[in-house]
């Protein structure tokens, strides 16, 4: 159902995009967008406490108690959203006032305009955020169907709601952000009513529990400080670039982060479906299935993953001259390099999980920071010596292994299995599959000249990694397990 809910809002996106830009104009577009940064500068809090009241109310169901408990840890998670509305809103009305209305560099005539849409777009991201103690839920109820359908509907909504603004009068960006907060207030109360439907212990009640509200907050904290971190190595990169070389360096960079998050963004759809499994079962002490849950879905993540990254690292000239009217220099091979620090990243992403269901993550947190945001450290040396610039990617494929080899430590000791048994189970398979799948890519890609050709050799590419994960991606249990799914599918 995520993989579904992914692919239905990949696509409506990109149409939403691009009629947003033909109605708006690129002024007005430029606008909304860089309007928008300036609250998304302050999300770090609402970032880090998805994550923490993810993680308790899993907690809460693993235990299998009663309701009242869960309800408890729903209701304090409400209050510590809203206590970031507050934040977020001081913040936004004062600093972030004067740094739009003193510092960006927006035509006067549409200042005013300007100012409405930051207003509007407050509104929504205070709606979304008081909105993530409800989806939370619908992940550790696993009831993934109705997060996929709601995440489609809200899409639909979006797009509806683009193209109501091509019959309006006016000035339409003024409409736009309008219209953006009729979708955020209809979505949060549509995931409000099924919440209190559906699944029990989802209705708010007034209660304060000061020990609870201390553990959110501390664990969201000390997720905080990871996410500034990576944010912090991500951006710093840019200056860097920025500082030795040209914008059109920092074009390049931005384009290969575009197709990193439309890849990165399929297995983060499966890794949200396993992501209560594996707290549930540490929570319950039942270590079998935590073992084997962590070593099938590291495994699967990067299976699923390098299914996409292969077909198109292999023709990703020809896919960036189709999308894009001008390929910015170097646009290609950040692209490359971005998947493969991805790739890497996503066999640590059920390590990282399991660590944050154990909710001791303050060792964690700080040892991975520090190498993330050593990133920035050897990239700036790196460019100092006078490397070219797809070099900090390559020093971040370097952070990302010493990070990855980490994540196995501290997974490991904390819920008890041997790195060996890891190696093993997962890294082996990655790397069989892997020696199997890449040398006819690389040997026959310097043939693909067209779009066509890119088409054929991927499906061609793609057959032969499913047939390398069957022969020895799998165990015989997996491959069972997979042919009975098969026969029931065809009955």
């Amino acid at each position: 159902m995520l993989y579904i809910r992914m692919f239905f809002i990949m696509i409506i996106s990109l149409y939403t995009s691009r009629v947003v830009l033909e109605v708006l104009g690129v002024t007005d577009f430029g606008i909304y967008n860089i309007v928008g940064n300036i609250i998304i500068l302050f999300s770090f809090l609402q970032t880090s406490m998805t994550s923490s009241t993810q993680r308790f109310l899993t907690f809460e169901l693993g235990k299998k108690k009663e309701d009242a408990q869960f309800n408890k840890v729903f209701s304090t998670g409400i209050n510590a959203h809203l206590t970031i509305v507050v934040l977020v809103m001081l913040l936004a009305e004062t600093v972030g006032l004067w740094f739009l209305n003193y510092k960006m560099n927006i035509p006067a005539e549409r200042m005013a305009t300007a100012n409405w849409i930051y207003q509007f777009t407050l509104i929504s991201f205070c709606f979304q955020t008081i909105q993530t103690p409800y989806t939370a839920s619908i992940i550790a109820y696993e009831k993934m169907s109705i997060f996929a359908f709601v995440s489609i509907f809200e899409s639909l909504f979006s797009l509806a709601a683009v193209l109501l603004l091509v019959w309006m009068p006016g000035d339409k960006l003024f409409y736009y952000g309008l219209l953006t907060i009729g979708v955020s207030v209809t979505v949060f109360f549509a995931y409000k009513i099924i919440c209190n439907l559906k699944l029990p212990g989802c209705n708010y009640r007034s209660i304060w529990d000061k020990a609870l509200y201390k553990k959110l907050m501390t664990f969201s904290g000390w997720s905080l400080f990871g996410q500034i971190a990576l944010v912090s190595a991500t951006q710093g990169v840019g200056i860097l670039l920025n500082v030795f070389y040209s914008v059109t360096v920092n074009a390049a960079m931005g384009v290969a982060m575009q197709v990193n998050k439309a890849i990165s963004a399929f297995v983060n759809s499966f890794q949200t479906a396993f992501k209560p499994q594996i707290t549930k079962s540490y929570v319950s002490s039942n270590f079998e299935d935590l073992h084997q849950l962590i070593f099938q879905s590291a495994k699967f993540s990067f299976f699923l993953l390098f299914l996409l990254a292969v077909p198109v690292i292999s023709s990703m000239e020809i896919l960036l001259s189709w999308w894009l009217v001008e390929v910015p220099q170097y646009a290609a091979g950040f692209s490359t390099l971005f998947i493969i620090t991805t790739l890497i990243d996503s066999l640590g992403g059920p390590l990282w999980i399991a660590v944050f269901a154990t909710g001791n993550i303050k060792k964690y947190q700080i040892t991975i920071s520090c190498f993330l945001l050593s990133d920035v450290l050897f990239s700036y040396l790196a460019l100092k010596m006078g490397a070219a610039p797809p070099t900090v990617l390559l020093v971040k494929i370097f952070v990302y292994l010493f990070v990855f080899i980490i994540r196995i430590f501290f997974a490991s000791r904390a819920c008890n299995f041997s790195p060996t048994l890891f190696i093993k189970k997962v890294l082996v398979p990655a790397l069989l599959v892997a020696g199997i799948s890449i040398p006819i890519p690389v040997l026959t890609c310097s043939h693909i000249t067209n779009l066509k050709e890119a088409i054929v050799f991927s499906l061609l590419y793609v057959l032969i990694i499913i047939l390398a994960i069957f022969a020895v991606g799998l165990n015989k249990r997996e491959r069972n397990f997979l042919l009975t799914k098969l026969k029931t599918f065809n009955q």
